[in-house]
């Protein structure tokens, strides 16, 4: 295991210290490009995460669920492995989209996948639905590397095409 915790309580540390496998083996065994792939792996083997814990609603919680600085991941809520993967995807090079797009793609809307909102979206309309490792063309969502993933209202939990 190589996560390191700062401000975390023994719970906190229990709970995040489960996501890892489950990031693994999803890893392992759904279509993620190489290079992100990768990434996490490297990050997650080599001790280079830094999990800062805050509370839901306080401070820098006060509008997320977690955030990517450059020295550390901020989870502000224990609803799952998602929420890591997604703070992963950032520390990566993600921007947003990729951020959401793979933690849609491969945690549907269970173990701790939120919906994208509204600010979200407009994020998504700025950067022409593009990101590092995904892109969105009509309703369909392709990895860097052209593999489709699949239908971006799917994914994303969106109603009809959102532009």
């Amino acid at each position: 295991m190589a996560l390191y915790f700062y401000n975390c309580d023994g719970f906190a540390q229990r709970q995040i210290v489960s996501w890892e496998p489950v990031i693994r083996n999803v890893l392992q065994n759904a279509y993620v490009p190489f290079d992100l792939r990768s990434c996490i792996a490297q990050d997650l083997d080599y001790g280079r995460v830094v999990v800062e814990c805050g509370m839901a609603g306080t401070g820098k919680c006060s509008r997320v669920r977690g955030a990517t600085y450059p020295d550390r991941v901020l989870i502000c809520t224990t609803d799952g492995p998602a929420l890591l993967l997604h703070e992963l995807v950032h520390r990566c090079g993600g921007n947003e989209f990729d951020a959401e797009v793979f933690e849609n793609y491969l945690f549907p809307l269970r173990n701790g996948a939120a919906k994208p909102g509204d600010e979200d979206l407009d994020e998504f309309r700025a950067f022409g639905f593009r990101g590092r490792f995904a892109y969105r063309y009509e309703d369909l969502v392709y990895t860097n590397e052209g593999r489709v993933l699949g239908y971006y209202s799917q994914i994303l939990g969106t109603t009809g095409l959102v532009y």
